[in-house]
């Protein structure tokens, strides 16, 4: 097999990566997501795909960085601090009613409404990586760790304290992630979130300092 020679190259995110980078970020939780958008696999890419084009979301390409390959979206990582978080907030809770229909948002509004209790606060003087995820075809070849590792270095010469991150405790990433020096600090189960397959969350943590 004929492979490229060149790596991908790691660049800011823009919104025309929208529908390639929502499903890089379904890949991250598929049981999550299945679980806010009822199985409905079209919901979540029209709802992720208008939140990525927004400047001030959760889930905005202004906090991506993504890795591009022959034009194609490889890979990507998407974090914020504390402050960053509350300021998008409240555009993310005018916009959601602007895309789900009214019982699409009852059912998102009561799952997301357990997340406060599946991972923790975000600390202060900490980064937190929200989404890291790689194409399968990516995977093995060191993209993931440049991504993190990438994270890491970016938030130490901003002066956070720490990196953050939640992943799903029986994802095979526990393993990576360690592997880059991330330790648990915290396991979280929400039980009506389990009925409905969400498995329990560590909260992972590198010490920057």
């Amino acid at each position: 097999m004929e492979t490229n020679p060149h790596p991908p190259a790691l660049m800011p995110a823009g919104p025309e990566h929208a529908q390639a980078a929502s499903r890089l970020i379904y890949s991250t939780d598929p049981r999550l997501w299945d679980c806010f958008f009822e199985n409905d696999f079209d919901r979540f890419l029209r709802f992720f795909t208008a939140m990525w084009k927004e400047e001030e979301s959760l889930y905005s390409h202004s906090n991506a960085t993504v890795a591009v390959a022959g034009g194609r979206l490889a890979g990507l990582e998407v974090g914020y601090d504390r402050d960053r978080q509350d300021q998008m907030i409240p555009n993310m809770v005018k916009r959601t009613p602007e895309i789900l229909a009214p019982g699409e948002l009852r059912h998102y509004a009561e799952m997301t409404g357990y997340i406060r209790y599946l991972t923790p606060p975000i600390p202060n003087h900490a980064y937190y990586v929200l989404f890291l995820a790689t194409d399968p075809g990516e995977q093995g070849k060191g993209l993931g760790k440049r991504l993190l590792t990438g994270a890491f270095d970016r938030a130490r010469e901003r002066g956070y304290d720490a990196c953050h991150l939640d992943v799903a405790g029986d994802n095979p990433a526990v393993r990576f992630y360690r592997r880059l020096g991330m330790e648990i600090l915290s396991e979280s189960r929400v039980l009506p979130l389990e009925e409905r397959g969400v498995k329990s969350h560590c909260r992972m943590v590198k010490r920057l300092r």
